[in-house]
């Protein structure tokens, strides 16, 4: 993924609040983004997630600017870690996998991988995790 001089505001009466950005992420790659207060870390992701659209400059992964990849396309294949966990409304599952997409087992296998738990919940955890 790649920016190219990018500035960004909310709203057209507003002053751009990110200006100049340029980067380069590897693919496959996991980056952290740090900063004081106020630096501009959300916008870099909201811009990233579409949720605000940059009003110079573009955004591409392999090539293709952003704004030519549907919403729901682009937002399944970005993931964020925010600093500050919050689970939405629903079942760890659907937090995990709110677009269905994968099976139980999978979601498990991934999941206790990363939090270190060493073998398959009982039937009364996975019912606790929506399964």
């Amino acid at each position: 993924m790649r920016s190219c001089v990018m500035q960004v505001r909310y709203a057209p009466h507003l002053p751009i609040v990110l200006r100049g950005l340029t980067c380069t992420f590897t693919a496959g790659s996991k980056t952290g983004i740090k900063g004081r207060t106020g630096s501009g870390k959300i916008t870099i992701v909201q811009t990233l997630f579409r949720l605000v659209e940059p009003v110079a400059g573009q955004i591409l992964i392999n090539s293709i600017n952003i704004t030519m990849i549907g919403i729901h396309d682009l937002r399944s294949k970005l993931s964020i870690i925010p600093q500050e966990p919050t689970m939405f409304e629903g079942t760890v599952r659907t937090n995990l996998d709110p677009l269905e997409e994968y099976k139980y087992e999978q979601i498990w296998q991934y999941g206790s991988k990363a939090i270190g738990l060493p073998s398959p919940c009982s039937t009364e955890e996975k019912q606790d995790l929506g399964a």
